[in-house]
């Protein structure tokens, strides 16, 4: 299983979204953010707006890592956000926030808000970077700990137009 980690790509969005939605599937958090599933409707809706905010929020970036073989599958993937120079203008306080499609929204709010409201406090306008994702397909959950230790220096290269000074 050689695998290889990229930087994904608007057309892997869907795959993205099926990581992230079973990765989270079993989890108490979903079930009370999402009493009625997630329907087809919601998911693709939920792809549209990242494609969205691919385009028009330069701070955001996904890397993901494929399973080359045997055929270049999608089985992890990391979304960052890398607050940096231009980019502070892409922090987003509570009244920017949108809940997921589908989401039950006063548990949305008080959960993704609260997070927001964290990170807020502690971090203001401050350039930094924010890893908001990181999921794998369950049966490579053991990738995840190497995907978060590359991804870290991702987010430094990036940041930093490819050389790696600073921290994130």
């Amino acid at each position: 299983m050689p695998l290889r980690r990229l930087l994904a790509e608007p057309d892997d969005l869907p795959r993205i979204v099926q990581i992230e939605n079973e990765s989270f599937a079993e989890s108490p958090l979903t079930t009370v953010l999402f009493p009625t599933g997630q329907s087809q409707e919601s998911q693709d809706a939920y792809v549209k707006s990242l494609l969205q905010q691919w385009q028009e929020n330069s701070a955001c970036h996904f890397v993901k890592v494929i399973d080359t073989d045997p055929n270049d599958k999608i089985i992890a993937f990391a979304r960052w956000y890398i607050f940096v120079g231009d980019d502070v203008k892409f922090i987003k306080d509570n009244n920017e926030r949108q809940n997921p499609p589908g989401a039950n929204e006063a548990v949305a709010n008080a959960f993704f808000g609260g997070l927001l409201r964290i990170r807020i406090a502690t971090l203001g306008r401050q350039p930094h970077c924010c890893e908001s994702r990181l999921a794998a397909e369950l049966a490579k959950i053991s990738l995840l700990m190497s995907l978060r230790q590359t991804s870290a220096r991702f987010a430094r290269i990036l940041s930093i137009g490819g050389e790696e000074q600073g921290q994130c």
